[in-house]
């Protein structure tokens, strides 16, 4: 019985005395790939990667992290929104924001407004001697849309050891990410990239020839095309026959009974380049990705009259590029 004892004193004793544990964490974010976007009939893009964080220590303690996040290979708007990938000389801006939205996850290691979130965690109390905690957070990023003005192709920020720096110490009460005391440092690397694919918009107005009694002289008319292509993105626009029949020149508006109206569509104001479907015949451009205006010159020649009413024809507006 007095064996017992004492083995049982020790066991209490060892037990009362633990040393305490000093912090550790293993820290990580995943890359951001916001894969394949159209910025010229899109609205912008979204994506979002994860922060990770396994940490070990004294059991019940609590553990503040501050990941900052910097500027990335790509640069950083004066303010530090946006943030940018690049493509050469082009720059496409994006952000990356606190894991509840709307607050841009920044640094404070850079001269920047933007401050990074703040995670505080407990370690579990399973073990006497050790406790750990794993955690992931969201990292949403975002591309604003309205970015018109680049070119198609992949754009890309890398974060180095340089643009993450991670601090982490025992959390005391009142403690905050900028006044960490016995903090320890740790480095994380990812990237952000996107691919801008070639993409075109057209629009068109309608062509009217107005009201006409005998059309025994040309009568004109035109009207506008818009395309707006992404920046050196090469396309050709080019006008369908339309539903009457005949050539880019001789197309037929349908009216009453069946009659019909001859006219034609061309590239020049003298309404000599016929205006179709081939390489021959349609507008060829290179788009800047602004709003590119072009002008259809219509005309109806003059040709035996039908019966009054009203003749029209529908035109299809088509983009390659």
């Amino acid at each position: 019985m007095i064996l017992k004892r004492a083995v049982l004193g020790i066991v209490a004793l060892a037990w009362a005395t633990a040393p305490a544990l000093a912090q550790s964490c293993s820290l990580s974010l995943s890359s951001l790939n916001f894969g394949s976007i159209d910025i010229i009939n899109g609205a912008g893009a979204t994506t979002a990667g994860t922060f990770s964080a396994f940490c070990w220590g004294t059991p019940g303690r609590r553990i503040i992290i501050c990941p900052n996040i910097g500027a990335g290979s790509g640069g950083v708007a004066g303010g530090g929104d946006p943030r940018h990938m690049a493509n050469g000389a082009d720059k496409l801006a994006y952000n990356i924001f606190h894991p509840s939205g709307g607050a841009v996850w920044g640094s404070w290691l850079w001269p920047h407004p933007p401050r990074p979130p703040t995670f505080i965690e407990t370690l579990s109390s399973t073990w006497w001697f050790f406790g750990w905690f794993s955690r992931s957070w969201s990292m949403p990023a975002a591309i604003p849309a309205g970015q018109t003005g680049i070119a198609a192709g992949s754009y890309l920020s890398t974060f180095s050891s340089t643009d993450v720096q991670i601090r982490y110490a025992y959390y005391t009460p009142g403690m905050t990410c900028d006044t960490l005391s016995g903090a320890k440092s740790a480095t994380a690397s990812f990237s952000v990239s996107a691919t801008v694919q070639p993409a075109c918009a057209v629009s068109a107005t309608n062509m009217n020839f107005g009201t006409a009694g005998m059309l025994g002289a040309n009568i004109d008319a035109s009207n506008t095309i818009t395309v707006t292509c992404t920046k050196g993105t090469s396309y050709r626009v080019s006008l369908s026959q339309g539903g009457g029949g005949g050539g880019p020149g001789d197309r037929r508006m349908s009216g009453p009974g069946g009659q019909q109206v001859v006219y034609g569509i061309y590239r020049d104001a003298a309404r000599t380049l016929p205006w179709g479907t081939s390489a021959s015949n349609n507008q060829p451009g290179v788009g800047n990705g602004a709003a590119q205006t072009l002008t259809a010159y219509g005309r109806v020649p003059p040709q035996p009259t039908p019966q009054p009413g009203v003749y029209s024809d529908y035109i299809v507006v088509t983009v390659s590029y």
